[in-house]
């Protein structure tokens, strides 16, 4: 009489078993996704607050059409996300040019850049040549739990200062420090730095960060442009 008991109770215990399984399976499926969620409402927070202090409303950027955040979103976490921090020795070219491309643009955002380049290199050429062969010796020769918070580091002070460098490029220096730079660049750092964190957790919850966050602020600017 109680074997059929027993066995009935294995069976429900099996099939419970089964069903926690797949819910984990789930749930672990689409955590990036709650993940970037989280740090996309950190960082509209920070962004806000930020905003809130440095611009009035009349000072608020204005954003691109919606296929260019979309591409904005996409283009710099590849970059961000999975190119720099890559250290696999066959992407080392393509490193090489990213990672001189953002110092120089980070460079422009505090000393501009020159029309003329007659007295050699510019100050930001030269600051992107060295940055691109320190960061590819760093990978190379450092272990990754002591290079990737380094360059995590850097990669957050480029991103802030890249998103307020001079769109053209005329020899006077930019406008550091004013309200607007102020601003965009606290905002950008946090970006970042939330954007690093979950790249811990998966290389996809950054880009759900970043797109949603693309997409609130065209969304949510009254002054842009109609698409």
């Amino acid at each position: 009489m109680l074997q059929p008991l027993q066995q009935l109770v294995c069976l429900r215990s099996a099939g419970l078993c089964e069903g926690a399984s797949q819910f984990t399976s789930s749930t672990t499926q689409f955590h990036p996704l709650f993940q970037g969620f989280g740090g996309y409402a950190v960082a509209t927070g920070v962004d806000r607050i930020a905003r809130f202090f440095f611009l009035s409303g009349s000072e608020r950027p204005v954003p691109n059409t919606l296929a260019k955040v979309l591409f904005s979103a996409v283009s710099e976490e590849c970059l961000y996300s999975l190119l720099l921090p890559s250290e696999t020795i066959y992407a080392l070219p393509l490193r090489l040019i990213a990672s001189f491309a953002v110092s120089s643009s980070a460079t422009r955002a505090l000393v501009g850049k020159p029309i003329t380049n007659d007295q050699g290199l510019t100050t930001d050429t030269k600051v992107g040549l060295v940055w691109a062969m320190m960061h590819a010796l760093i990978l190379q020769t450092t272990p990754s739990e002591i290079s990737m918070p380094v360059l995590s580091v850097v990669y957050i002070a480029i991103f802030a200062l890249s998103e307020v460098a001079p769109a053209n490029q005329g020899p006077l220096p930019p406008e550091v420090l004013t309200s607007a730079w102020n601003y965009k660049v606290i905002s950008a750092c946090f970006f970042r730095a939330i954007a690093s964190y979950l790249k811990t957790y998966s290389d996809f919850a950054p880009f759900v960060q970043h797109a949603l966050f693309n997409l609130h602020t065209y969304y949510y600017n009254p002054y842009r442009a109609s698409s």
